[in-house]
């Protein structure tokens, strides 16, 4: 895997796969729907200090549907946001 430091307020996050299983146990995967994920894991935080204490690495977040820059590392995909922008929520 890269390794990739977001600079600035950048914030690398890990895009949450939005796989949904029907009644009958039938798994449809995130690549067949058309809605985009807005769940991540924050994996790397940026070097302009504290942005906001609970924006760190392992914390889950929620963030705008169209924003940041997509990018896919080791098969996954990820996203890099401007945390003070992009970020909406926290989840705990």
């Amino acid at each position: 895997m890269k390794n990739i430091q977001p600079i600035g307020r950048n914030v690398l996050v890990k895009v949450a796969k939005n796989e949904k299983t029907t009644e009958s146990g039938i798994v449809i995967p995130d690549t067949a729907s058309e809605e985009k994920s807005q769940e991540g894991l924050i994996v790397a935080v940026g070097d302009s200090g504290k942005i906001n204490e609970k924006i760190k690495k392992g914390v889950s977040i929620i963030y705008k549907k169209y924003s940041g820059s997509e990018i896919e590392i080791g098969g996954e995909e990820h996203v890099i946001l401007d945390a003070k922008e992009d970020i909406l929520a926290i989840i705990e």
